[in-house]
């Protein structure tokens, strides 16, 4: 028997993760909790933050949170009536200004309001 992982098994994975990722983008603007997108997909917890782990090599809550930040910064981009920052960020569940600052920081190198 050979120890590699039989071809229906790969298979079954990549469908698993693209039913993740796919509800995960969809429904973006609604998410917070990786249970959710367990629930919406009927794909276990335990199974989905195996899949973000191998491959993302990142927690599910640190890439939803990098996918959150980058949909705030779209529409941060997109918005030249300069709406609230904290609207914007508030529609992708981000409700801790100062740990949103930070983060959106760390990972675009600037402050939201640079952004606009």
């Amino acid at each position: 028997g050979s120890c590699l992982p039989d071809r229906s098994q790969i298979d079954l994975t990549r469908v698993k993760m693209n039913l993740v990722v796919d509800y995960i983008h969809e429904n973006i603007s609604n998410l917070s909790f990786l249970h959710q997108v367990a629930i919406g997909t009927k794909i276990p917890e335990r199974t989905i933050r195996r899949l973000i782990q191998n491959k993302y090599q990142e927690s599910p809550k640190q890439y939803l949170n990098k996918l959150r930040l980058n949909e705030v910064r779209k529409e941060l981009l997109l918005d030249k009536s300069n709406s609230n920052i904290c609207q914007i960020a508030n529609h992708f569940n981000f409700w801790h200004r100062s740990q949103f600052t930070k983060d959106y920081k760390k990972l675009f190198g600037e402050l939201p309001s640079k952004t606009i």
